[in-house]
């Protein structure tokens, strides 16, 4: 009788401990979230890094053979002109 009355004692005891120990694990795990949601807004997660977007492929160069022109206007009777503009 003795013996049963140990072991259910011991028994009654191991349960109490660990669900203290529950309550404590979930209490410091609050802990840790309010910590944590106090200081979320000042560091935002770092972006995952981006290539950038490939560049289209011109096989005579941006503008062909003859560089950029730009369009002079012509004065009266005379004709307009193209001038190189890179």
């Amino acid at each position: 009788m003795n013996v049963v009355k140990l072991l259910c004692l011991l028994l009654c005891v191991a349960v109490t401990i660990s669900s203290v120990n529950a309550v404590s694990d979930k209490q410091e795990e609050e802990r840790e979230i309010r910590h944590k949601r106090q200081f979320y807004h000042r560091y935002p997660p770092p972006l995952p890094p981006r290539m950038p977007p490939p560049r289209p492929f011109y096989p005579q160069g941006r503008y062909g053979r003859y560089g950029r022109y730009e369009v002079i206007r012509p004065m009266a009777r005379y004709p307009g002109y193209m001038r190189p503009y890179f």
